[in-house]
């Protein structure tokens, strides 16, 4: 008996997921569009003060773990575009990213984004995003483990 509860509550599980993937597939690519566009390319690759202000919420804050004083430090993204908007240069060209997991509820997403330099992972980023009737999808909130702070 036990066996076949849980074989129809994975069948279920598999069922729901399914159904979760095929309804968010749209907005997944999406989000993945933002990433790629707002902060891979806007930030790193490109230094693109638009891309990143379409992407970026204006209010978004990228929250800094200061871990030798076990605080945190909140960055407004803003910060970004009047970086690019005065001449800054892209972080460093050839970034790359991958984004191993996305969660999708109606208008609220989170996404894991893995971002490797020269085939080095640098940062594992836990973005927010919020689906926005005017602008569609835009990162909210960041939050973020370097990597090299383990070296």
């Amino acid at each position: 008996m036990k066996k076949i509860a849980l074989s129809i509550i994975a069948a279920l599980m598999v069922l729901t997921l399914q159904a979760q993937d095929h309804n968010n597939k749209a907005d997944s690519l999406a989000i993945s569009q933002v990433i790629k566009d707002a902060y891979i390319d806007g930030i790193f690759n490109k230094g693109d003060a638009e891309a990143v202000a379409r992407g970026w919420h204006w209010d978004c804050d990228i929250n800094i773990f200061l871990e030798r004083r076990d605080q945190v430090m909140k960055n407004p993204s803003f910060v970004f575009v009047k970086m690019f908007e005065n001449g800054s240069k892209a972080f460093h060209p050839g970034t790359t990213f991958k984004m191993p997991f996305i969660h999708i509820t109606g208008y609220a997403a989170i996404a894991i984004v893995e971002v490797f330099q020269e085939n080095k992972q640098i940062y594992t980023d836990y973005m927010n995003f919020y689906k926005f009737k005017k602008d569609g999808w835009q990162i909210v909130t960041k939050t973020y483990f370097d990597h090299s702070s383990q070296e």
